[in-house]
């Protein structure tokens, strides 16, 4: 009788940063290569790079496989069992049905995170052109320092808000 090789591995089981590299394996295997005391559990990601997975996302898992089982291993060239009877290797499984995972801010929060951003913003700059405008010669009343911020403020506000969401856009091309 052949002797049986085990085979550490980590199920993904969550993943709500969508940041993390392990995201898209919810439900998959990855290596389990070691613990680390603060951060969870010690993987391998697909390029090869050590990295880790957060102890709540994650479940260790034993299998145990014939030598005669054995396939290769795509990360580090370890071998990755496929036994019969086992659930399917989801390194060879075929793609699962892909679904949108949420990534970046929604554009509620964009538009909160801006107007936060820029009302702060706005109280800072009626301070300060009603030093700076002065300090130039151009008297202005409180009514004109105002309007001149408020004009400038509103053009801050539209373009944190465009350059935020395209950025948001960038990201989720790339994280699909």
């Amino acid at each position: 009788m052949s002797q049986l090789q085990r085979i550490p591995l980590l199920l993904i089981t969550q993943c709500p940063d969508g940041l993390m590299w392990y995201r898209h394996r919810v439900g998959q295997f990855v290596p389990h290569v070691g613990w680390t005391a603060d951060s969870g559990f010690i993987s391998r990601e697909p390029a090869g790079f050590v990295n880790f997975v957060r102890s709540a996302d994650a479940r260790p898992v034993e299998i145990y496989v014939k030598p005669s089982e054995l396939t290769h291993w795509p990360f580090n060239s370890r071998p990755l069992a496929t036994p019969s009877g086992a659930p399917t290797n989801p390194f060879t499984a075929p793609e699962r049905e892909s679904r949108a995972l949420p990534t970046g801010q929604s554009h509620k929060h964009s538009l909160i995170e801006t107007a936060v951003n820029v009302g702060s913003g706005w109280l800072i700059s009626l301070g300060v052109t009603a030093v700076v405008m002065p300090a130039f010669g151009h008297a202005v009343t409180w009514g004109e320092n105002v309007a001149i911020t408020c004009i400038f403020t509103a053009v801050s506000l539209v373009r944190s808000y465009g350059v935020r969401r395209f950025f948001n856009h960038i990201h989720q091309r790339q994280t699909t």
